[in-house]
């Protein structure tokens, strides 16, 4: 995430692009091969860490390339690694704490619910997601540059983009509220239509996180 986060800090819009709609094309097409062999949730489970490892070594080569000279000096400075670890490691705690956010409470319903349940809530858990994937190209493009704005631009015009991005934001959850329901009744089969009724309160769960995000 470091690594992908410093492509688009550099501009390289293409080659974040590249990585991250590759890894999702991959899995999109390692799932459909388990299922057309009729493997289980664990295989589908495992198409998602495949595509995870595919990336990393990507991201690692890219890295690599990209700063070869510096990485051939420093490669075996156990100062300048040390350094490395103290900036990577919160990072890293940040994502452990994202997944408690984002994917561990699965593990909890699945202890009082059955696996059909857990797949109504993920069903409908998409379709909340995508009031996040609507969201993402502001937040990508204001997220980098808010205090860069703030310094050179001022506290009102600052502002005013927040209360832009606040309003957007609204706009899309009753949006994805409104339309969710349709697109499971046109694209689901019948026994996931219960799932409509979770799609509500995960949008405002999700429309509650990015508005903190826009606030912060």
């Amino acid at each position: 995430m470091v690594v992908l986060a410093a492509l688009r800090m550099k501009e390289k819009a293409w080659v974040f692009f590249y990585l991250t709609t590759g890894r999702a094309l991959l899995q999109a097409l390692l799932v459909m091969i388990v299922l057309h062999y009729g493997y289980g949730v664990t295989e589908v489970i495992l198409t998602g860490f495949i595509s995870a490892m595919i990336q990393t070594v990507a991201v690692i080569y890219i890295q690599y390339k990209m700063n070869k000279a510096t990485y051939i000096k420093y490669h075996f400075n156990l100062r300048i690694t040390r350094i490395y670890l103290v900036y990577c490691l919160p990072l890293m705690f940040s994502g452990v704490i994202f997944f408690g956010l984002n994917g561990l409470e699965r593990w909890f319903l699945i202890i009082y619910v059955s696996f059909n349940d857990v797949a109504l809530y993920a069903i409908a858990f998409k379709f909340a997601l995508i009031l996040v994937l609507l969201m993402q190209p502001f937040g990508m493009w204001w997220m980098p540059k808010r205090f860069e704005y703030l310094s050179k631009n001022g506290t009102n015009t600052t502002t005013e983009i927040t209360h832009i991005s606040i309003v957007l934001l609204c706009v899309l959850t009753v949006l994805v509220c409104y339309f969710s329901p349709f697109f499971i009744d046109w694209f689901m089969p019948p026994s996931y239509q219960p799932a409509k009724e979770m799609v509500y309160i995960l949008a405002v769960i999700l429309l509650s996180k990015n508005l903190m995000n826009s606030l912060i």
